[in-house]
């Protein structure tokens, strides 16, 4: 996935790019995020970045690293490439840099200065820039704080009970603000274990949790859809699935054995790293079923009527207030 750095001193923080952006999008991401330095995969997919950086900016293909100015991108002086397609020749444009190269700059900088930077740090300071979809016009970005992410993973570990020998896979990008803070965030807050794949691939990610024991498996009901629709998902030995709701999510499966419950009730704005209203994995039936005690507002003309809920209009996402 692009993820990119801003630095404009003394505010340094992070930005993360949707791989799923279309040309269009991706040129107003770049230019509403002020970036300086962006690190992007060369292909994902069917999509190549190189190619589509350089429609938008041609003086990257001619431009020595380091040295672009661009109108259209005023703030972007640094390019790097990662992952796959990262040599020089496959990369094959002037301002963008092999990851080697890119990470040669750093050679001459003494870790004390480093630390003495990171030291000025303060929990209030942005640290990142989190853009939401895009699905209601523009993508709009969200600046958060140290401590506003750094609390929303150490939130979403309390939330799923991990413990520290949790092995986490996620289907899904790291772009997406939610994903980041109760896959990414989480597992590392636990002291866990993070299994990847460069993007959502059903018959390799069945393949992956068995051969490194994945314990928490996140993923969207589509992608637990084709997950179950292999033919070898069946009979595939996912004893090690401790952190998942069976069978909602995974179907008639033999191997999995687990009393895990997953947080209820859970509301929250990802893209300002908060929940509103939770109960955490393991809390009693009975407690979480007061959720839906409470009183509903429903909508009647002439005007509003509330009452307790009912099974029914919880159903009709009608929930309390």
């Amino acid at each position: 996935m692009p993820s990119v750095r801003t630095e404009s001193s003394p505010l340094r923080r992070a930005v993360t790019l949707s791989t799923f952006s279309t040309p269009v999008e991706l040129e107003h991401l770049l230019q509403a995020s002020g970036v300086s330095t962006l690190l992007f995969e060369r292909k994902v997919l069917k999509k190549d970045f190189g190619e589509i950086l350089v429609e938008l900016e041609p003086q990257i293909a001619t431009a020595k690293a380091g040295e672009l100015a661009s109108l259209k991108f005023p703030h972007l002086r640094r390019l790097a490439v990662v992952g796959q397609g990262a040599s020089a020749q496959s990369a094959g444009m002037g301002a963008i840099e092999t990851w080697a190269d890119f990470l040669a700059h750093g050679e001459a900088v003494e870790p004390a200065l480093v630390e003495a930077i990171a030291a000025t740090t303060k929990p209030a300071d942005a640290a990142v820039i989190f853009f939401s979809s895009g699905s209601t016009g523009k993508a709009k970005g969200i600046l958060s704080s140290h401590r506003g992410v750094t609390v929303q993973c150490w939130r979403w570990k309390r939330m799923w009970a991990l413990g520290d020998d949790v092995r986490c896979w996620s289907a899904n990008g790291f772009f997406w603000s939610g994903n980041f803070c109760m896959a990414l965030g989480a597992t590392l807050s636990a002291g866990g274990s993070l299994v990847l794949q460069p993007t959502f691939e059903p018959a390799e990610a069945l393949k992956l949790m068995q051969l490194e024991k994945v314990s928490l498996p996140v993923a969207w009901p589509h992608q637990w859809a084709q997950l179950r629709a292999l033919p070898d998902w069946e009979g595939a030995d996912l004893s090690s699935f401790h952190y998942v709701q069976s069978p909602r999510q995974t179907g008639p499966q033999a191997s999995i054995s687990t009393d895990w419950t997953e947080p209820r009730w859970t509301y929250g704005n990802t893209e300002t790293f908060t929940i509103t209203t939770c109960y955490p994995s393991g809390t009693p039936p009975e407690v979480a079923a007061l959720w839906g005690r409470g009183p509903c507002l429903t909508e009647r003309a002439p005007t509003p009527i509330l009452h307790p809920c009912t099974p029914p209009e919880m159903r009709r996402g009608r929930g309390p207030i």
